[in-house]
């Protein structure tokens, strides 16, 4: 069975004008050979090499991306990240690339996605609740649930808008954020706060949020559908954050 990988570079021996630094392709291991030159490594033939665009950093503010680089007490695993080889899981590999290949994983289909699958009492637009959906693959970007029906006819995520839609009508990606409806309304209160790094925190803890310990939104692959920091700030001005 061919294995599907991402490829990474280390930043600690690359110049600050490097764009390939952190995850930077996905590609499928061919075949491993013995390297003749030296018995104790080996040689990794590649296909299908594909570039990440953008490329991901390891780490959002002081949390790493992957969640096996986590510890229980929220910090870098260092001797983990060290590893040149390692495994990671499918959500993960969905988090870093964006793959379509995941999204038939998922059982998400994001070309042909109905109209009726979310709550029309909790959809101000449509075309923005699509819109959402799609740049968050899917999940929600705090839990990563996806909230399906068992039929798959019905979703109960939500499109929130960062900032609130009645002091700003801006229908872009960037102005929204794809949530389940308790984070949507923590977000709405005050209580969720998303940080300029792309890190959250909540004003306290509760049986929801106590076990998610990788703190770091799921953000959408194009960097363009990035929650807006400017409205970030702005939100959370409204609540003295």
């Amino acid at each position: 069975m061919q294995q599907r990988v991402v490829l990474y570079q280390s930043s600690r021996e690359s110049g600050p004008s490097n764009l390939d630094r952190g995850y930077f392709a996905t590609a499928i291991i061919d075949g491993v050979n013995d390297d003749p030159a030296n018995e104790k490594r080996c040689l990794v033939r590649i296909k299908d090499f594909k570039p990440l665009e953008p490329s991901q950093r390891m780490m959002l503010g002081n949390l790493p991306r992957e969640s096996a680089l986590l510890s229980a007490d929220n910090r870098l695993k260092g001797w983990k990240a060290a590893e040149d080889l390692r495994s990671i899981s499918d959500e993960d590999f969905a988090i870093l690339t964006g793959a379509d290949e995941v999204d038939e994983m998922f059982g998400i289909d994001l070309v042909n996605l109905p109209k009726f699958r979310f709550r029309t009492d909790r959809m101000r637009d449509p075309e923005f609740t699509h819109l959402i959906y799609r740049a968050y693959r899917g999940r929600c970007a705090i839990s990563g649930v996806t909230l399906l029906s068992d039929d798959g006819r019905f979703c109960g995520l939500e499109a929130a808008h960062i900032y609130p839609y009645r002091f700003l009508q801006l229908n872009i990606a960037s102005a929204g954020i794809l949530l389940a409806p308790s984070w949507h309304s923590r977000l709405d209160i005050g209580t969720l706060i998303i940080e300029d790094d792309y890190t959250w925190r909540t004003k306290s803890e509760d049986s929801d949020t106590a076990p998610i310990k990788n703190r770091i939104v799921r953000l959408p692959t194009v960097s363009d559908q990035w929650p807006d920091i400017a409205l970030l700030q702005r939100k959370r001005a409204l609540f003295g954050r």
